[in-house]
């Protein structure tokens, strides 16, 4: 393949996702907060006759503050 040709790519996406979180009251404006995601996805495409498999698993923690109005 060179620079510049046209090329027909086509593709599906699946995949999982889980996500699980704790909150903590510090007093009643304020709060911590934690949460795990965990996304496991696939992705087939077809590439000039070739089938191209792409697998991830992909793993978040996040922390934080927050404020209650």
């Amino acid at each position: 393949m060179y620079f510049g040709q046209n090329q027909k790519s086509t593709g599906s996406e699946d995949g999982v996702n889980l996500n699980l979180g704790l909150s903590y009251d510090i007093s009643k404006r304020f709060f911590l907060q934690v949460q795990y995601d965990y996304v496991r996805t696939k992705d087939d495409y077809n590439y000039l006759g070739n089938t191209i498999v792409i697998k991830q698993n992909l793993e978040y923690l996040k922390a934080g503050v927050g404020f209650r109005f």
